[in-house]
């Protein structure tokens, strides 16, 4: 999946990567020429550029895909199909007209006072130009702070592809083979984009209401953990999930365990370590999962494991019983 990420930023990169022939291309290409360089030190100036724009795009990319984590499904889904739409429809237009947005780099005041060429290249990554509002978009669509920075660094090296020529100081903007790549695939991948978004919006509004009687509970999401257990292998359970979940955690003897049922929420856990019967009514309310084989202090450890990756999808306010073996 990282690299999934990372090819999708690096393509969406090589079809944006023109608009920085006429947007920060030229403030670049000016700090070089501020003073007589060698073409040795040209690239040893660009190098740093290109380390700046690579720890600008991380960051962003960072925190998008953390904020788009945080935002619940039923919220960011919608919008991100929306802004997918949207982009994608610019990146056509963006395509097909040959990049006529505007041509000033948020950068190009900031180029004249700074001398550090890593602080210029952090300030040209984090230009807000139609093409990066696309790779926020999508970064805060995967949901995932480290899934948005793979995405961006992908993104990073796309159209660093395109600042190149700098370190030559050509003038990349006249070259008519990089802008006639630059369109056919920037209106390639604007259809892919808007193609996903007009279909997720489409999937989101009928499967809305189907949806809408679930719901996802785990150790990380549920509001009590319940450890039935007869024995000190309960106690040391409870001691290894408090170190990872922040839910309440109760161990409660086997010949109590019907009592849950009172007390319990809809998005409760309850862990069986005991054999024996488990009260239907109980599992009809709440998951049960049920550890089966051999106790001991590693198969704990497999066990928590297991409960703090995964997680269930369950109708809301019904149980169901999971038996967990080595």
């Amino acid at each position: 999946m990282m690299l999934y990420h990372l090819v999708e930023g690096f393509l969406l990169g090589i079809s944006l990567g023109g608009s920085c022939l006429l947007t920060c291309d030229p403030v670049i290409f000016v700090f070089l020429l501020r003073q007589e360089r060698t073409l040795k030190t040209s690239f040893q100036i660009f190098g740093k550029i290109l380390i700046g724009r690579f720890f600008g795009y991380a960051i962003f990319g960072l925190v998008a895909g953390f904020i788009g984590g945080v935002i619940p499904d039923k919220i960011r889904m919608p919008i991100s199909y929306g802004s997918f739409i949207i982009l994608g429809a610019i990146l056509i237009y963006y395509g097909i007209r040959g990049g006529h947005f505007s041509q000033k780099c948020p950068a190009t005041g900031a180029g004249k006072y700074i001398a550090n060429p890593i602080i210029l290249g952090f300030i040209t990554g984090l230009e807000i130009c139609p093409p990066f509002l696309l790779a926020i978009a999508r970064a805060a669509s995967l949901g995932g702070a480290f899934a948005g920075a793979t995405l961006f660094i992908g993104f990073f090296v796309g159209t660093s592809i395109f600042l190149l020529p700098v370190a030559f100081f050509g003038a990349a903007s006249s070259m008519k083979a990089f802008r006639v790549f630059a369109g056919i695939a920037s209106v390639i991948v604007g259809m892919w984009f808007f193609a996903q978004g007009a279909s997720g919006l489409v999937l989101t509004y009928f499967t809305a209401s189907e949806n809408a009687d679930y719901s996802i509970v785990g150790a990380e999401s549920a509001k009590n953990i319940w450890i039935v257990s007869d024995d000190e292998w309960g106690d040391s359970l409870k001691t290894i999930l408090s170190r990872k979940v922040k839910c309440r955690i109760e161990k409660i003897p086997s010949q109590d365990a019907d009592s849950i049922l009172k007390i319990c929420d809809t998005l409760d856990i309850a862990l069986f370590l005991e054999t024996g019967r488990i009260d239907s009514l109980l599992a009809q309310k709440i998951a049960v999962i049920k550890f089966e084989g051999e106790k001991s202090y590693q198969t704990l450890l497999q066990f928590s494991e297991f409960l703090t990756i995964y997680s269930f999808k369950k109708r809301y306010g019904r149980g169901f019983i999971f038996k967990w073996r080595q």
